[in-house]
């Protein structure tokens, strides 16, 4: 299945691809469509993550899942993202471990020079390095298209839609997911963002709309914090994070 997923992103990756700035992909689960510059690495971070749903009795912390970026070619990056530490508290009691390992080949098609509409495509297959109960039974994998267009000079807005493959047991379901998230800078270094989000699997649908607030420190620099309100009975009543990102 990786061979596949690589080769399809293939065809685009002599694009040829104009100077770019920072452009993060988190935070949020909308993904963005820009690769980062080739021969840099961007290191995007979930400082700490925090949630808890009623329905369930269930608490989740989870530290410092990273996403290491490096650009391989003019609008194309690899992507490794490892989630080292996950906590969670049952009614049955408490567990902890290191979450799965997940691969990722990003192509950016459109918009790495800033003019008109972005699109980009993202291939990953997830190994399954977790402890029981952290993650995948399987090899996982799938696709998922990314867009995004500016507004105005102050309002901008990104799409995500994907499908993957997701393992149960001996066999394999069809995950779909999509999301649309509107972003204001409120000036030159501040900005916040609204995010709605749906995940749909084997017949259930876990929704969640999002506040989230952004500051670039710097040209190479960002931090963030965001909290999810779970909008149907699948997903966590609600979640808080705090991030970080940055272009080497």
């Amino acid at each position: 299945m990786l061979k596949y997923i690589i080769a399809a992103l293939a065809l685009g990756v002599g694009a040829p691809a104009a100077a770019q700035d920072f452009t993060p992909g988190r935070p949020g689960a909308t993904e963005s469509p820009i690769a980062v510059p080739q021969g840099l690495w961007q290191i995007e971070t979930e400082i700490a993550g925090f949630a808890t749903d009623d329905d369930s009795d269930v608490d989740t912390l989870s530290l410092a899942e990273t996403t290491f970026r490096y650009g391989l070619a003019r609008g194309t990056d690899a992507e490794l993202i490892v989630a080292p530490y996950t906590h969670v508290d049952t009614p049955g009691g408490d567990d902890s471990g290191f979450g799965d390992v997940t691969l990722r080949l990003r192509h950016t098609y459109a918009g790495l020079d800033g003019e008109g509409p972005s699109f980009g495509v993202i291939a990953y297959v997830t190994l399954p390095t977790a402890e029981d109960g952290f993650g995948a039974e399987e090899v996982e994998g799938g696709l998922i298209a990314a867009g995004g267009i500016d507004l105005s000079e102050a309002w901008d807005l990104t799409w995500t839609i994907g499908a993957g493959a997701v393992s149960d047991g001996d066999d394999y379901d069809v995950a779909t997911s999509g999301g649309v998230a509107f972003g204001h800078g409120l000036t030159e270094r501040f900005g916040y963002y609204v995010e709605a989000f749906a995940e749909h699997l084997d017949g259930e649908t876990a929704a969640q709309g999002t506040l989230g607030v952004t500051y670039l420190w710097d040209e190479v620099t960002q931090l963030d914090a965001n909290v999810d309100i779970g909008l149907t009975d699948e997903a966590d009543d609600v979640r808080f994070s705090i991030g970080w990102a940055h272009l080497f």
